[in-house]
């Protein structure tokens, strides 16, 4: 078996990267990253084992150096853009196979449930998942140190159900939970967030609105009624409300539920229709008293503490530049001068990661500090085949707990999507 490392030049790229040998030299800046891997099978069982189909992370690696997660021979993705696909305390990472290609971005194929160590050693097939999509990966996450949480499709057999798994035996720890079309993208305090509307008919057991499951009881509380939001109207940018394409009261949607970093504040968007002129960032305090609604500017939000958020700015003429506002909506500040699509933030603020907008080709990942002008690291550069915009295999960054690391999803030379870290600070 022969390991082999392969490079992603910094220009426009055909769809099959070129292959060097395991060692060879990166040319005075000229790629943006070279790939560690090999090229022997997967063994699929349950035991802990050394996947002989990818390179462990050396003591001391380079960085800008990126290292393949998942298997080459099969499509593999992360959660959403910002969660960390590592354990709370850093030592594990955990990580969705497709065992079947996926050919279009509504097509739920079979999936597995895989973790390893953060050196990429010790490879643990945790469980099968059932259908998976393209996008989000079914969003897994880690509840704790012990426990992952990830969800089936609305569409999927069984449909829309919430999963909190052992990560040990690979056993639901508390029934699955039927009707949970969105999910949080990560925990607080264990707790986590999911949502269910109208596109649940038939399967969810309680009415429409968001809740929060309590991981170590399974206790489920209500956090805003449907009902109540509806209640809440008049409080609505005209803009919205004015939009074409309304949904009709009940069959408003649920996307993105997060927390704040403390927990005073939630926030998640809401479709009330089908144009992105109805598409609404709402930010409530914790305990419900305070509810905004506001046009959305910032594509892929999230918060930046628990009293500001930030994500790219959308606005016309603004370049979709990462930029801070408050929880009420009033912008505080430019971040960088570089623009993005899928954000993450490192977890002391000073580091951040995205791609190009929409529809680029190529497709370029960078990572920069706060207050740059310029990347400090162009990690990814790379043809989008018809993985990433098409299927929607997006680039979903997002980093490590302790911010040295970034973790992001590309296509494969063979044009399947790859899981990837790169080492972004020493």
């Amino acid at each position: 078996m022969k390991n082999r490392m392969w490079c992603i030049p910094l220009f426009n790229v055909p769809a099959r990267f070129a292959v060097f040998a395991a060692g060879a030299a990166v040319l005075g800046g000229l790629f943006a990253g070279c790939v560690r891997e090999s090229s022997a099978p997967v063994a699929e069982t349950g035991a802990a084992q050394d996947r002989a189909d990818v390179v462990a992370v050396p003591a001391d690696p380079a960085v800008g150096e990126v290292f393949a997660v998942g298997p080459q021979e099969h499509s593999s993705s992360f959660g959403i853009y910002n969660t960390s696909p590592e354990s709370p305390d850093g030592s594990r990472i955990a990580y969705v196979r497709f065992t079947q290609e996926p050919e279009d971005p509504k097509d739920g194929r079979p999936g597995e449930l895989w973790v390893c160590d953060t050196d990429l050693t010790h490879h643990r097939k945790v469980r099968n998942m059932g259908p998976v999509r393209p996008h989000n990966g079914s969003q897994v996450f880690w509840g704790n140190d012990h426990t992952l949480i990830y969800q089936t499709p609305y569409d999927a057999e069984p449909p829309c159900e919430l999963h909190v798994v052992d990560a040990e035996t690979g056993e639901d720890r508390f029934a699955p939970i039927p009707g949970a079309l969105a999910v949080s993208h990560d925990v607080h305090e264990q707790k986590i967030l999911f949502a269910t509307d109208k596109r649940a008919d038939g399967t969810a057991w309680r009415p429409a609105g968001i809740y929060e499951l309590d991981l170590r009881t399974g206790e489920i509380r209500s956090i805003l009624t449907l009902e109540a939001l509806n209640a809440l109207k008049p409080s609505i940018p005209s803009a919205a409300l004015d939009a074409k394409g309304l949904y009709p009261d009940e069959g408003w949607h649920f996307f993105h539920l997060m927390y704040s970093p403390e927990g005073s504040h939630i926030a998640f968007r809401l479709d009330i229709g089908k144009q992105t002129a109805s598409r609404l960032r709402v930010v409530m305090t914790s305990d419900g008293q305070q509810v905004y609604f506001l046009d959305n500017p910032l594509l892929h939000f999230c918060f930046y503490d628990d009293d500001t958020m930030a994500g790219h700015d959308r606005r016309p003429g603004h370049e979709l530049l990462p930029v801070r506002y408050t929880v009420d909506g009033t912008f505080i500040e430019t971040l960088a001068e570089i623009p993005g699509n899928h954000f993450a933030i490192s977890p002391d603020r000073q580091g951040f990661a995205s791609e190009t907008d929409y529809g680029s080709d190529p497709v370029v990942l960078h990572y920069y500090h706060a207050g740059d002008s310029e990347p400090r690291l162009t990690l990814a550069t790379f043809s989008p085949q018809d993985v990433v915009w098409e299927k929607r295999f997006h680039v979903n960054p997002a980093f490590s707990r302790d911010g040295k690391r970034l973790y992001f999803h590309m296509p494969t030379a063979d044009g399947r999507n790859g899981t990837y870290v790169a080492i972004v600070e020493p």
